[in-house]
């Protein structure tokens, strides 16, 4: 695999405004934490990180506990940053405690992300017309963890599928304990699969029996159904033509039992409430 430093992450579809800042913040701070400078300890990321301490002791008054602590030790570093500093050490202490004042924040409340780690030569993203069924079925990818509370994280693989075919849509159930996601089976029909988050108990969901009907970006629901897009209208997208398949909304229980249609033309949006949310592309 060929990837270069190429990373695929998916977090879920959010509705409301306040979810979406939640998430931003997270991925801002995983990213800082991840992508570092050659010269990390400059006034500039100095100041950067200071913001984000008084900002965090600000926000969570009673739960970011260790930030005067963490606002002494970066006076410190300010302090010691003169010409004739040794700076490989002063940029060691600065990614260590960059780190743990980050990694410190109350929202962070998890030590693994789970990702897709996915070849650049082709990233098999759709455009926003566009469902799964639109992809090439040769992909080069797998399904993988990242430890972000280690110093040099590394990426660790949960599940690999045995031909080079697409692993993505994932969404994790309310226990973190499982996750639905899509791929291609031996007819050439995209499926939703359930594995846990160890990459064990791998099982096929939606049933897959038409080689000509798409099922893909599964999402579980409070009541543990499941609900995801198919292609099972036999529509095309008018604005290129036909050409692209339109998706539908289908709710079916955890069995692949009791399917039904739900909604169509649209995608799932998965809330932090659980409450399903819906995605339309509309035509006049």
């Amino acid at each position: 695999m060929n990837v270069r430093g190429c990373l695929s992450i998916q977090v879920p579809r959010l509705q409301s405004a306040k979810e979406w800042k939640n998430i931003m913040k997270i991925l801002i701070v995983w990213l800082s934490l991840v992508v570092t400078s050659v010269l990390a300890v400059e006034p500039a990321n100095l100041k950067s990180l200071r913001l984000a301490m008084e900002d965090l002791s600000q926000t969570f008054p009673g739960k970011y506990t260790q930030g005067p602590d963490f606002l002494k030790r970066l006076e410190v570093l300010e302090k010691a940053l003169v010409p004739g500093s040794d700076m490989a050490k002063l940029d060691a202490e600065y990614t260590v405690l960059q780190r743990e004042a980050l990694l410190a924040n109350p929202e962070i409340d998890f030590d693994h992300i789970l990702l897709v780690r996915r070849s650049e030569s082709y990233l098999a993203l759709p455009q926003n017309w566009q469902g799964n069924s639109a992809l090439k079925k040769n992909v080069d990818n797998e399904l993988a963890t990242l430890n972000i509370r280690q110093l040099s994280p590394t990426i660790q693989r949960i599940y690999k599928p045995q031909q080079p075919v697409f692993v993505g849509d994932l969404h994790l159930h309310f226990d973190a304990g499982r996750l639905l996601f899509s791929t291609t089976i031996a007819n050439g029909s995209w499926q939703v699969f359930e594995m846990s988050v160890d990459g064990k108990r791998l099982r096929q969901v939606t049933p897959g029996k038409d080689a000509d009907i798409d099922s893909y970006e599964g999402v579980y629901l409070p009541d543990e159904r499941i609900i995801f897009t198919s292609s099972t209208g036999f529509q095309g997208v008018p604005c290129v033509s036909g050409k692209v398949y339109v998706g539908n909304l289908h709710v079916m229980n955890p069995d692949g039992t009791g399917e039904a249609v739900y909604w169509a033309m649209a995608a799932p949006i998965p809330t932090c409430s659980g409450r399903p949310a819906r995605f339309r592309a509309a035509h006049k």
